[in-house]
């Protein structure tokens, strides 16, 4: 795991920090996916992009319906294979690594990136009001690497 660096205390429960890449030096965000949050993401495997897959989803419904609780572990590998691969080629896979979004170099590994959601340092602007240059760089982060939740889905579904 990267050099971290804590927030503030008041962010502790979903462990947010600022850490660097180890590969490039960019400045990356990390935090856990709430708890509360009907959703996971799903990050691609050879890419920084990934999806949302939402608890409502007729997927998501129709495999829990159809798995009972003996294979139960068959929920994910069922959920990836109906995914659309990314734009990159690559695959959205549950326990995909963390990439930076600068050069693409993994800075979670897959054995602790599970629940764990990683954005630009830049983007970490809770305590204060975002000024335009932060808003336009968010906009420019949605655009590129924003986590989708619509049109997710093979058509085969």
């Amino acid at each position: 795991m990267p050099d971290e660096t804590k927030l503030s205390e008041d962010d502790g429960w979903l462990n947010s920090r600022l850490f660097e890449c180890s590969h490039c030096g960019y400045s990356l965000w990390r935090l856990d996916h709430s708890p509360f949050y009907n959703s996971w993401y799903v990050y691609c495997d050879s890419c920084p992009c990934c999806v949302e897959v939402r608890v409502w989803d007729d997927v998501v419904l129709q495999a829990r319906q159809r798995l009972s609780n003996d294979n139960r572990g068959q929920f994910w590998p069922e959920i990836e294979q109906k995914l659309k691969p990314c734009s990159c080629g690559g695959s959205y896979r549950f326990s995909s690594p963390r990439r930076c979004f600068n050069c693409n170099g993994v800075v979670i590994e897959a054995n602790d990136a599970r629940g764990v959601d990683i954005y630009p340092g830049h983007l970490d602007i809770r305590d204060i009001e975002p000024t335009q240059l932060q808003e336009e760089q968010y906009y420019q982060f949605e655009a590129k690497f924003g986590c989708k939740s619509e049109d997710i889905w093979k058509e085969s579904n």
